[in-house]
C-alpha cells in the first residue's frame, strides 16, 4: 500500500487477524462492509474507536498523514 509500510494484525495467539493490517506508525486498518459497500476503518493509535471510515487503500494513507500533522505527539 502507498508511502507506509502495512503489516497483517496478529492476535494474542500470533494469528493473523483477517482483513485487519497495523501501519508502521501504530495506525489499526480494517476493510468491512457498509451495506455493500467496501471499507476501510482506521483507528489511531492507543484509540478505541475508529475515526474515519474509506473506501480506497490510498484514502486510508491520506487520513493517517492529515491525522499525524494535526497529532504531532503520536508520530
Amino acid at each position: 500500500m502507498t508511502g507506509l509500510k502495512w503489516k497483517p494484525q496478529v492476535n494474542r495467539d500470533g494469528d493473523k487477524v483477517a482483513n485487519c493490517w497495523l501501519t508502521e506508525c501504530r495506525y489499526k486498518v480494517a476493510r468491512c462492509f457498509i451495506g455493500s459497500a467496501e471499507r476501510y476503518m482506521v483507528t489511531a493509535p492507543g484509540a478505541r474507536a475508529a475515526f474515519a471510515y474509506v473506501g480506497s487503500r490510498e484514502e486510508v494513507v491520506a487520513v493517517i498523514k492529515i491525522d499525524k500533522e494535526l497529532h504531532i505527539d503520536r508520530s
